[in-house]
């Protein structure tokens, strides 16, 4: 049986992979659409509303 304090900590150490993890995903999804946003930009798109 493990000590209450350990599985606590275990605990800890995989709520915060969790969130990095989650972090590196919305940070990857930011990026991927800043970048799809630039490639419009740099396009010339003669239906756009500006």
């Amino acid at each position: 049986m493990a000590q209450p304090n350990t599985v606590f900590r275990n605990g800890i150490s995989g709520l915060r992979d969790a969130t990095s993890q989650v972090m590196v995903t919305v940070q990857g999804a930011i990026a991927l659409h800043k970048a799809r946003d630039t490639l419009c930009a740099l396009e010339p798109h003669p239906n756009r509303l500006t």
